[in-house]
């Protein structure tokens, strides 16, 4: 998206945030969107198919980041436990040719 969808979308948006902060979801419009967000109707539509539409991209843009989050911590996770296993790995080998050297049996 350009800059300038990426503005008109963010802004159709925290108008949304706005309105929903004063009256619940079933009580608002589009028609109380674009009049809110100064906009016209089919530059509603140009960017969401409904109402419903608007509330899920709301919701995923907000998630957006904790799921970046999550799927950073997550690498992070899986990497040290894959360090883990080489040092476990090759810890293993060397005690086994050690004892093997040495005669004992593990």
């Amino acid at each position: 998206m350009t800059s300038k969808r990426n503005e008109t979308r963010g802004m159709i948006i925290m108008c949304f945030w706005q309105l929903l902060a004063k009256k619940p979801f079933t009580k608002i419009k589009v028609s109380d969107l674009v009049s809110h967000a100064d906009i016209n109707r089919s530059t509603f539509y140009d960017y969401f198919l409904d109402k419903y539409d608007l509330l899920d991209q709301a919701i995923l843009d907000l998630l957006k980041p904790m799921t970046v989050q999550a799927k950073l911590a997550i690498e992070k996770v899986v990497t040290q436990q894959e360090n883990f296993d080489d040092l476990i790995d090759n810890n293993y080998c060397a005690v086994a040719c050690l004892s093997s050297k040495i005669n004992f049996a593990i």
